[in-house]
């Protein structure tokens, strides 16, 4: 069997009709982006977990909508959306498994919680904060910068919400991705990241105009988060992105068009929870005519995401020790990205999961080996409508 990759400059990638993608990063040497949050982490403020919090009754209605979602949780644990066929971690089936309730995370880490109800630990990989954002690296990164930027004041469900109030939403998401772009100019500014993951040629400014940055509907985290992604993807993600298992039409909506379609003003009428985003893209496509709708900045996205994934890259065949072809792995012949001979007894899954640990930006710097943590400095309080807890977007008090 042979496997090729195709060459430009000095990196390589995989062709357009790949299956497979490199595996088994060799190198010791590779820079990481250390978190000085992380690094000098703070304590949590509520011991235990949600079932810990003390909520007053007025608030408890509320806050038991706030505290959970409804996913669907796969077997490698990750919880995915309830509308997902396929886990977009680890990207087995999900046909076969129950919509269940999961600890909203991201509610508990703007809290303070020490603990998830499973009892991992809810420290955080946190990048930046104040008492209106945080900005997290991402557990399950795609890229060895992918951050999660999540308002701190407010509960919204999900970006549908915004589109009652838009033109405070806007403002909401202008201050994000402005906060995100200034957390993405200092990763990019660690010494020698931009040589070891960017292709020669590339600059900052190129690597920031190519961000995949939006949002999932519905999310498995019913809190408001940007996904921002930074080309390129580790390679795993490249082949899933190439294999149509990411940015999936009608569940991703990028960023440019959830701002584009706020400033055609409300929508018809109040969303709720059981609005169908469906009827929501309709009505703004309506209004924001041909270039600009749902289905065009989508495609656009996409297309650009590969392409930024094929021109960025710098990932070196000799950096790995294996090409996985049809999700079994095989040995690379010497000097090449060519796959041969027989497949390896490898445990694919595990080594690119260990292959995201080098990789990403999570935990960094490590303590004992493993990824640290912090907790939020500025927590909220488990009330709702008060200055010290949580604001609820319009549209967002209404029961499920």
């Amino acid at each position: 069997l042979k496997y090729r990759f195709a060459a430009r400059r000095s990196s390589w990638i995989l062709t357009r009709a790949m299956s497979g993608y490199l595996l088994g990063y060799t190198r010791d040497d590779y820079v990481t982006l250390p978190s000085e949050l992380v690094a000098n982490p703070a304590p949590f403020k509520v011991e235990g977990d949600i079932r810990n919090l003390s909520i007053a009754d007025e608030h408890k209605g509320m806050m038991d909508i706030i505290l959970y979602n409804d996913v669907k949780k796969c077997t490698c644990g990750k919880p995915c959306a309830y509308t997902l066929t396929h886990c977009n971690a680890c990207g087995q089936s999900l046909e076969a498994i129950e919509i269940t309730k999961t600890d909203n995370v991201f509610i508990a880490f703007l809290l303070g919680v020490q603990k998830a109800t499973p009892g991992f630990p809810l420290k955080i990989s946190l990048r930046a904060q104040d008492p209106e954002y945080i900005i997290i690296d991402d557990l399950l990164a795609m890229s060895a910068i992918h951050f999660n930027a999540i308002p701190a004041n407010y509960y919204i469900p999900d970006w549908r919400f915004l589109c009652n109030d838009p033109e405070e939403g806007l403002k909401l998401l202008q201050n994000i991705k402005t906060k995100l772009e200034d957390e993405t100019r200092k990763a990019m500014s660690t010494s020698g990241w931009m040589s070891q993951y960017i292709a020669d040629g590339v600059t900052e400014a190129q690597v920031l105009a190519n961000v995949v940055a939006g949002f999932n509907f519905p999310p498995s985290q019913f809190q408001l988060h940007v996904q921002w992604i930074v080309c390129p993807f580790l390679p795993f993600h490249v082949f899933q992105l190439q294999s149509g298992n990411h940015m999936h039409e009608g569940r991703f909506f990028p960023l440019q068009y959830v701002m584009t379609a706020l400033t055609k003003g409300k929508y018809k009428e109040p969303v709720t929870r059981t609005t169908p985003v469906e009827d929501i893209v309709k009505y703004y496509d309506d209004r924001l005519g041909a270039g600009n709708t749902y289905q065009d900045v989508w495609k656009a996205a996409k297309d650009n995401a590969t392409k930024a994934n094929e021109q960025f890259n710098e990932w070196r065949p000799d950096d790995f020790e294996y090409v996985v072809v049809d999700k079994k792995a095989y040995a690379k012949k010497a000097g090449t990205a060519e796959a041969e001979g027989d497949p390896v007894d490898v445990d694919v899954a595990a080594k690119t999961r260990e292959d995201s640990a080098k990789l990403q930006g999570y935990g960094r710097p490590y303590v004992d080996g493993k990824p640290g943590g912090t907790y939020y400095q500025y927590c909220r309080e488990p009330e709702v409508g008060t200055e010290k807890g949580f604001a609820v977007w319009p549209g967002a008090e209404a029961s499920p």
